[in-house]
């Protein structure tokens, strides 16, 4: 009779954290899709140095620049952080010494793992370890941040005379007269060779996004220094003097001009190409002074849609949040583009035709909106502190549900998955306050709680109407259409707001929370006496079986501390 032996026990086994590191980060979803083609930043050892990679001479002066020009000699602290995404991480070590070595008394540290998202500057962590700076590698939203932050997006290989070629053939064959054209920022080096090329192969009118330049904001004591991107409220430049965005909120504006008051440079987003190529060197004054709105993180003309009608291609790949979040604000436009085109540099291929998934994408929304109509407890759950304006969203959010007679809470978890949000059952929605490449949960359908955005949170409510506004993920143009003179209305006496509707969710009439102001106190159950008030949270905690750890003072028997076992989590013992 064979004996039989016991299994060892599984033991855990260490390294210097470089399997995690070089381990791919792909979705079941995305294999399944045949998606998984990303685009690499990893550095070739044998074609590209570490300095010039990490273009430390060129950040090494804008942060001299920041140290002399920008920044009191008393509030400097020689602090500087720096933040990569994980497939640049390997690098980090060498990249800090190289940045102490060129700034002498300085002290430059790694970030650890992003608060949130790693397109955002994590000026959470930055600030706690008191840096001066922030130096963001990789992908970025291109966030408003009250910290001076210097980006380096990488160089991602783009072939230029394939992708010319290609987009001179589509335009001889479709009768296009003006191209939009943005892209995903890792591309940002090639653009201006690749405007060049189109212009001179196609002889049409190329509008290329640009790269939100430097912001600098008047310091304490000091000289006031102009910003380029507008002064304050919404961020966007002559928003309260446009006619298409229909006036901006002077509350926030004001308070925001209050706070940002000692910043002196709100953001810093160099150009990648050469120092030659900095923002603060641009001469290009027609351009400058030319008023801009910000779609994809990059900045447009204000009216570059009302010259007539015009075709827009992307430079990047079909799964970028960035190409979803325009794509989505281009088909609620009210002058949507004539084409919609991408160009695919990891399969080398032009793109014509839309996706499907974007339509069914956009029906989702619609549909997350009518149902968040039915909710009366909203949880404003905050997934970006280094948005600029992410206070005065929120307070304006809250604002907003407490003069629809709703109920509103504030969370900040962290990273949002859906076991977080499962411990907060009284919430009928969640309204995610983010960045927007991550405003849209790629995994929505996973969490128990509908969760819509800022500008979804108008339409339920009734502020805003699906179709008058343009799609919007950005926080400021949320800001911009809530000092509307569409959210201002329902004063009228004849208004039928309190109408029943007819919800397709549900599919039947349901009955309009509307905000009564002459209530006959008389008339209610208290007859206008002092009550004891009622929570809706409190209440629905009574009726959960478990209710947290229980405090039970008192109640308990006193009992001496015993020793337990003894180990690591594969192999405990009683020794």
């Amino acid at each position: 009779e064979s004996r039989r032996t016991r299994a060892a026990a599984p033991q855990l086994t260490f390294d210097d954290g470089s399997r995690a590191i070089q381990e791919p980060l792909h979705s079941a979803a995305d294999a399944a899709n045949g998606s998984n083609q990303e685009i690499s930043l990893s550095r070739d050892p044998s074609t590209t140095s570490i300095r010039e990679y990490y273009e430390i001479d060129r950040l090494t002066e804008q942060v001299l620049r920041l140290r002399n020009g920008g920044q009191e000699e008393n509030n400097w602290k020689n602090r500087i952080a720096l933040q990569f995404p994980d497939e640049l991480l390997a690098d980090a070590p060498e990249v800090c010494w190289m940045f102490e070595t060129a700034l002498p008394g300085s002290f430059v540290f790694c970030l650890g793992d992003t608060t949130y998202q790693s397109c955002c500057p994590d000026q959470v962590a930055a600030a706690h370890l008191q840096a001066d700076c922030l130096i963001h590698y990789g992908h970025a939203c291109l966030s408003k941040c009250s910290m001076p932050v210097l980006y380096s997006f990488g160089k991602a290989n783009l072939s230029i005379e394939t992708a010319v070629t290609a987009i001179a053939n589509q335009v001889a064959a479709t009768p296009v007269t003006r191209l939009l054209v943005l892209y995903d920022v890792r591309y940002h080096a090639h653009m201006s060779n690749l405007e060049e090329r189109i212009r001179s192969e196609t002889g049409i009118d190329v509008v290329m996004g640009k790269i939100p330049k430097v912001v600098r904001r008047p310091q304490q004591g000091g000289s006031n220094v102009t910003p380029t991107d507008g002064g304050g409220g919404c961020g966007e430049e002559h928003c309260c003097s446009s006619t298409t965005t229909g006036g901006c909120n002077s509350k926030h504006n004001n308070e925001q001009s209050t706070r940002d008051a000692s910043a002196v440079e709100t953001e810093a987003t160099p150009e990648i190409t050469s120092s030659s190529n900095d923002p603060s060197s641009n001469d290009d004054d027609k351009e400058d002074s030319m008023p801009t709105s910000t779609t994809g993180g990059l900045e447009l003309p204000i009216d570059f849609n009302e010259k007539g009608p015009f075709t827009f291609l992307y430079i990047g790949e079909e799964t970028s949040l960035q190409y979803m979040n325009v794509v989505l604000r281009f088909l609620s436009a009210k002058v949507p583009p004539e084409n919609y085109w991408i160009w695919r540099q990891t399969q080398e291929q032009l793109s014509t035709e839309l996706s499907p998934r974007f339509q069914k994408k956009l029906n989702r929304r619609f549909y997350m909106v009518q149902k968040s109509k039915l909710a009366s407890v909203y949880g404003v759950l905050v997934a970006n502190l280094s948005e600029r304006h992410t206070q005065s969203a929120v307070l304006e959010i809250q604002r907003m549900i407490k003069n629809h007679d709703r109920s509103s809470y504030i969370f900040a978890v962290g990273k949002i998955n859906p076991a977080k949000l499962s411990n907060f059952g009284e919430i009928d929605c969640f309204v995610l306050v983010a960045c927007p490449e991550h405003s849209l949960l790629e995994n929505d359908r996973d969490f128990p709680t509908p969760i819509i955005t800022p500008a979804e949170l108008s339409m339920a409510l009734g502020v805003t109407e699906w179709g008058q506004v343009e799609y919007s993920l950005s926080i400021d143009n949320y800001l911009c259409h809530s000092g509307s003179p569409m959210a201002a209305r329902g004063d009228d006496d004849d208004s039928e707001d309190d109408a029943p509707y007819f919800n397709p969710v549900s599919g039947q009439y349901e009955s309009a929370i509307v905000k009564d102001d002459t209530i006959d106190l008389a008339a209610l159950p208290g007859k206008g006496t002092l009550t004891t008030y009622n929570s809706a949270a409190a209440d629905f905690l009574k009726q959960r079986e478990y209710q947290g750890l229980q405090v039970e003072a008192g109640q308990t028997e006193v009992r001496v501390a015993v020793e337990g076992q003894k180990g690591i989590a594969s192999n405990y013992s009683e020794r």
